[in-house]
């Protein structure tokens, strides 16, 4: 009977918890410091005779509603939100920077091959806008797939270390953007 009481408190506090983690201002580390602040709470309720249903809707309640919480936390990590947006507007312009590149190279590739090969005309400018396509169309493919994959403890690792070497974060761009534009191909 005691293990039923017990497993049942426990959904009710993954519940709470699966609420406050569908918030985007809220960061794992606030979610499991306001879970140790209910399950403190919670003892010492039932220290005090409440069974523990009563005692989590009463911790609960003073901890305040989830939707409170979530904008009390976001004034909090507003600066984190901004980070994460950075981050996206970065590795956006840096895969557009790479996918235009890559493009760049592909049609140059394919004008050579069609020069290489005595091949002129129209043809060939329809070879460098399907090099050009597929470039784009594959960076695009791994930003989708690998977009979702990235933790949020990567991206702030990763913004972390341009702010603090922003020396990175210039090579990166003189790198992806002008570097292969400089390269001669007649």
């Amino acid at each position: 009977m005691e293990d039923t009481a017990k497993a049942n408190l426990n959904r009710l506090v993954d519940s709470w918890r699966t609420r406050l983690a569908d918030s985007a201002e809220m960061t794992p580390h606030d979610i499991a410091e306001l879970e140790s602040h209910l399950r403190d709470s919670m003892a010492a309720l039932q220290e005090l005779g409440l069974s523990g249903g009563e005692a989590f809707l009463i911790a609960a309640r003073r901890l305040g509603h989830p939707d409170e919480l979530e904008t009390a936390y976001a004034m909090r990590n507003s600066s984190g939100a901004w980070s994460a947006r950075a981050f996206w507007m970065a590795a956006g312009c840096l895969a557009y920077l790479i996918a235009v590149n890559l493009g760049t190279v592909g049609a140059y590739l394919t004008l050579w091959l069609a020069q290489a090969l005595t091949q002129q005309g129209f043809g060939v400018g329809w070879l460098g806008l399907i090099a050009r396509a597929l470039a784009f169309l594959t960076v695009g493919w791994f930003a989708i797939v690998l977009g979702p994959r990235i933790g949020a403890d990567v991206q702030k690792s990763f913004c972390r270390r341009l702010v603090e070497h922003p020396l990175t974060l210039l090579t990166m761009l003189v790198l992806a953007g002008g570097g292969l534009g400089a390269l001669p191909l007649n």
